[in-house]
């Protein structure tokens, strides 16, 4: 019994790290006036997209990822290839420019 507590104390811990971490942010587009992007917005601890989205300049949208890191590639509608971003702080809800 006692070995099955601490495995259950070790697993709600390493949830509250978990939380505690998480960030949120917000992705706006500051390209020029009426100008649409396609975004998608990528949690760079867990490799995986969490936002994918068409955003018109000046507009912004929420995100949370796993960390504090996100990348957000975008593209204009009829372009082929979304291009790579850097990678950014998110966290405080700040805001991610691109």
């Amino acid at each position: 019994m006692t070995a099955r507590r601490l495995a259950f104390a070790a697993f709600a811990l390493a949830l509250l790290e978990t939380a505690a971490v998480a960030g949120s942010c917000k992705v706006e587009n500051a390209g020029p006036a009426d100008e649409w992007r396609f975004v998608h917005v990528y949690d760079v601890d867990r490799g995986e997209i969490v936002l994918s989205q068409a955003i018109k300049s000046g507009d912004s949208k929420p995100v949370t990822v796993s960390g504090e890191r996100v990348r957000v590639d975008h593209k204009t509608p009829g372009g082929t290839r979304y291009l790579t971003g850097p990678v950014a702080i998110c966290k405080d809800g700040n805001a991610v420019k691109f």
